[in-house]
């Protein structure tokens, strides 16, 4: 299978907010990021398909950034009493071009030694 990703994916872990509009608002944490979408465990499912508004912050010292875009998989986590039930992976309507930097310093941060 080739591979399809077009933006590097960066091991980042972050709080995100999921607003799906009348579908409702989960939360979640981010497993990884790009600068074309994002992939993480949150406390609700939402459809795939389904128009979202992220907001999330990559570092604690930035200001919120909201993002819109599409869920593309939903999954059921395995462990049934996990805070996290479900995984979702969100495609951005548009690359963020400044947030790869943003994603590769973070990682850096969270993982010193992968780094080295």
């Amino acid at each position: 299978m080739a591979e399809r990703r077009t933006h590097r994916r960066y091991d980042v872990w972050f709080p995100v907010q999921v607003d799906a509009g009348q579908l409702g608002t989960a939360v979640g944490i981010s497993k990884d990021a790009s600068a074309k979408g994002l992939r993480l465990d949150a406390n609700a499912d939402v459809i795939i398909g389904a128009p979202v508004r992220l907001r999330f912050r990559v570092s604690p010292h930035e200001r919120p950034q909201d993002v819109d875009g599409t869920i593309v998989r939903v999954h059921r986590n395995r462990l049934e009493d996990s805070d996290w039930p479900y995984q979702l992976a969100v495609e951005f309507d548009d690359p963020e071009p400044t947030l790869d930097h943003r994603l590769a310093t973070e990682a850096s941060h969270q993982h010193p030694s992968a780094s080295a």
